[in-house]
């Protein structure tokens, strides 16, 4: 006997290759989301994207003869790509997750910077020192993996800031200030004798 599942978009359709005869046997299944069906090739069509598990049990002469499960993902098709937005300021990283969907997609997103994780769809991280860094992006729908993404980095250390130039010493503006006031006063002074 062997079982094979086809799965459409929003569509569950088995077949079922059965080499003994087709006497008294019967066919169970659970299509993960509260609905049943008891025939050999039954079409389902489910109300909401979601993750499901399908479960169909053979049964012949009213013995369980197989059991099969397939995880029916209704999301991951759904899902164009999820990428990463970033801006780096030297060491300081701020990440965000963009998803572009189909339609509006609740996904959990789980973020691997150095030895860190974060959860949610940005991520803030300050590497240690300079150097080249892998960002991992990984996209959940309940507990299941719909998509990941990687981005490689190149973290640098800040540029030390010019020293301000100081005032006085050797700045010959400075002397010429004084000179140049001593010289209007003794104009002054001069004028009034």
């Amino acid at each position: 006997m062997k079982l094979r599942f086809t799965v459409g978009a929003c569509l569950l359709s088995t077949v079922m290759v059965v080499h003994a005869s087709d006497d008294n046997i019967d066919y169970v299944w659970d299509f993960g989301d509260g609905s049943s069906a008891n025939e050999k090739s039954p079409e389902h069509v489910y109300a909401e994207v979601g993750i499901y598990q399908a479960k169909l049990m053979v049964f012949q002469n009213d013995k369980l003869v197989d059991t099969r499960v397939n995880s029916v993902d209704l999301i991951t098709p759904l899902i164009n790509q999820v990428t990463i937005d970033y801006e780096l300021s030297d060491l300081s990283l701020a990440a965000s997750a963009i998803l572009d969907a189909k339609q509006a997609l609740s996904l959990t997103h789980h973020w691997l910077i150095e030895d860190q994780t974060y959860v949610g769809p940005n991520a803030n991280h300050v590497f240690l020192s300079q150097g080249e860094y892998s960002v991992k992006l990984s996209s959940y729908f309940d507990e299941y993996l719909v998509h990941e993404t990687q981005l490689n980095i190149f973290a640098s250390e800040p540029e030390p800031e010019p020293e301000p130039e100081k005032s006085g010493e050797g700045d010959s503006g400075g002397a010429l200030g004084v000179g140049v006031f001593l010289l209007g006063i003794m104009r002054l002074l001069g004028k009034k004798t």
